[in-house]
C-alpha cells in the first residue's frame, strides 16, 4: 500500500508542477551491531549524496545513475536549495527541476523502494518495465481526461543505460501537453525523468537533452 500511495503522490505533485507552466544488521554482540550500523549509515549517506548529482554550468551530471542532462541556454533550472525545500515539502526526493519559457519542462525524482516496505527480493527482481507497469494504472486512475493514451514503450538505450519508457497525453487547465517518462534503476533506487512539452515536435527535441 505504501508503494502505491507513493506513486499516486508523485503524479499529484507532477500535476501541480505542470499546471504552473537504516536497516540494522543483526549481529551477535552490541559492539559489532553499533559498528555495523555506523558503517551502513556512512554508506547510505554516500549514496544519498551521489544520487543528487551536480551541475556544471548548464549540464547536470549524475555519476550514480551514469547519465547527464544538457540544458539549452534558454532553460531555467531550479536551485538545489529549492529542490531540497520542495523535496521536504512534498515528501519526495527531487533531484532536478528545469523549465523553458514556453512551458516545456523536465522533472526528475528518485525513489528508494526500501523506504516503502518493498521486500529486498522484490526490489532485486524488479525491472524498469515492472516499475512502468506499476505506474501506468496510477495515470489511468485520474479519470476526467487528465491523462490519456498512456502507453508503455520499448526500452531505449541512451549512452550506457537502458531506460523503461512511458508516453502520455495530458491536459491541464485546458492546455494539451505531451509527456515522456524515462525510468532507470540502480540498486534499490529507481529514477523517473518526466519530460513535458507543448507539442510532439518539442517533446522529440527536449528528450535529446538526456545523454
Amino acid at each position: 500500500m505504501k508503494q502505491t500511495k507513493l506513486v499516486i503522490a508523485l503524479f499529484l505533485i507532477m500535476s501541480v508542477v505542470l499546471v504552473g507552466c537504516g536497516q540494522k544488521e543483526t549481529t551477535s554482540t552490541e559492539k559489532t551491531s553499533e559498528t555495523a550500523t555506523k558503517t551502513e549509515t556512512k554508506t547510505e549517506k554516500k549514496v544519498d549524496d551521489a544520487i543528487d548529482g551536480k551541475w556544471e554550468d548548464n549540464t547536470y551530471m549524475n555519476e550514480y545513475f551514469d547519465f547527464k542532462i544538457e540544458l539549452p541556454n534558454d532553460w531555467e533550472k531550479t536551485s538545489q536549495e529549492n529542490i531540497k525545500s520542495d523535496s521536504d515539502k512534498d515528501n519526495l526526493h527531487w533531484i532536478l527541476k528545469a523549465k523553458a519559457s514556453n512551458g516545456n519542462n523536465l522533472n526528475i525524482q528518485v525513489q528508494n523502494l526500501k523506504d516503502y516496505g518493498a521486500p529486498a527480493e522484490t526490489i532485486a527482481k524488479m525491472t524498469v518495465d515492472d516499475f512502468a507497469d506499476l505506474m501506468i494504472p496510477q495515470f489511468e486512475s485520474y479519470g476526467d481526461g487528465v491523462f490519456s493514451n498512456v502507453k508503455k514503450g520499448e526500452q531505449e538505450t541512451i549512452g550506457k543505460n537502458s531506460y523503461g519508457t512511458i508516453t502520455v497525453d495530458a491536459t491541464f487547465s485546458g492546455v494539451n501537453l505531451k509527456q515522456k517518462l524515462y525510468i532507470l534503476k540502480n540498486g534499490d533506487y529507481f529514477v523517473t525523468m518526466t519530460f513535458t512539452a507543448i507539442s510532439s515536435d518539442d517533446l522529440a527535441t527536449i528528450t535529446k537533452m538526456l545523454k
